[in-house]
């Protein structure tokens, strides 16, 4: 029997055998998730022993609050430990949010994912890279958003970038980029290539058709309805309240660095968000729900979807979200990795589980991809599947 399946069983039991059956029915499930929590608890503490883990996690099960643990420190320095308002760069995980600014767009009349980017920002004919100009006018929003666009992964800096002050000026970075770099070097077609520009031009599109600031236009139509008052735009010389500061140790476990120097206004769109575990579980409640207040179904239907399997990995790729199977449940999920900061939402549908993990620190394995939010996650999907 699987978990997700407890709490509508134990209500059909205390319809039948009425008040005593139904706290009967409620101690069980007590039980149950007491269970489950310090089973939870266990690979958290693993994650934070053996891997470095500081920050936040949390579980929901069919709207229960069953796990919730802050652990280890937000500021090192001060010794300031974490508290559930801690607040985290999302990384990756902010690729949801610009899919959902594009699709909720697409619902307004806006714009069209099936068109391609020449639509909505026209090309500097006399100025791009050739192959740039060229993959501009063939290359549709929904290929930027399913990564099958053969777009560059990373951001490349240019003169633009700026770590003294913050500037919104997405339009010249990418501008730049494309200028002096053949953004589309990939294949455009069936097979998804993870892409990071591609992302941030998506933003750049946001900008262009609503005539605002992408962070601007995310709080209008993202975060006011659900009223995410600890999501925005992350910049290091910003005052975030609650922010949680980033640590890696450069090697091993005994070099802790302190994250520096990055601009966050050089991937917008891509993975410059900052938020905590509250307004995350509240974002998943909401697209999750069948009654979104920001979406439409067609278009969450779209975002969690696969659209393209993922070259070099095993998943498949939705708008801003990464979607495979665990025990035969599907999951739809995406991780994050910034200098200093890991994260991750996941979501088993059929199950109502929600999983949202934050970190502030991790140590030099990182940079080879072993991230612990995934093996984390893998262990409490595992054994919320597995009975």
């Amino acid at each position: 029997m699987k978990l997700g399946g407890i709490k509508i069983q134990v209500l059909m039991a205390a319809a039948l055998l009425g008040l005593s059956g139904l706290r009967a029915a409620a101690s069980t499930m007590n039980d149950s998730h007491n269970e489950l929590a310090e089973a939870i608890d266990t690979f958290v503490e693993q994650a934070h022993r053996e891997l470095s883990f500081h920050g936040n996690v949390e579980v929901r099960l069919a709207g229960d609050v069953i796990y919730k643990r802050s652990l280890g420190l937000a500021n090192a320095e001060f010794d300031v430990p974490h508290s559930e308002r801690s607040r985290f760069m999302i990384a990756s995980v902010s690729k949801q949010f610009t899919a959902a600014m594009i699709l909720k767009l697409q619902e307004l009349g806006k714009l069209d994912i099936h068109k391609p980017l020449s639509t909505y920002i026209e090309p500097q004919a006399n100025s791009f890279h050739p192959d740039t100009l060229e993959g501009w006018r063939q290359v549709t929003l929904h290929q930027l958003m399913s990564h099958t666009a053969g777009a560059m992964r990373d951001v490349r800096f240019t003169e633009y970038y700026s770590n003294q002050t913050y500037e919104p000026f997405l339009s010249s970075i990418v501008l730049d980029m494309a200028r002096n770099y053949n953004l589309f070097p990939g294949e455009i077609g069936q097979q998804a290539r993870y892409s990071n520009i591609g992302y941030v031009l998506l933003a750049y599109v946001v900008e262009s058709v609503t005539k605002m600031e992408f962070h601007d236009a995310l709080q209008l139509y993202l975060g006011l309805p659900l009223a995410l008052e600890s999501t925005g735009q992350f910049h290091r010389m910003f005052h975030i309240k609650y922010m949680a500061d980033g640590y890696n140790y450069a090697d091993g476990v005994e070099d802790l660095r302190k994250r520096c120097c990055f601009d966050a206004t050089s991937f917008v769109g891509s993975h410059s968000l900052y938020s905590d575990v509250d307004d995350l579980m509240t974002w998943l409640d909401d697209l999750f729900s069948g009654r979104s207040e920001i979406l439409t179904e067609e278009s969450i239907q779209l975002m969690t979807s696969a659209h393209a399997p993922m070259k070099w990995s095993e998943n498949e790729y939705g708008y801003g979200f990464f979607v495979d199977e665990v025990n035969g449940v599907k999951r739809v999920w995406h991780d994050g990795f910034e200098y200093g900061y890991l994260s991750l939402v996941s979501v088993l549908p059929e199950l109502d589980l929600k999983i949202v993990i934050l970190g502030n620190r991790h140590n030099a394995e990182v940079n080879y991809n072993r991230y612990y939010t995934q093996e984390l996650n893998n262990k409490i999907t595992n054994l919320m599947t597995s009975h």
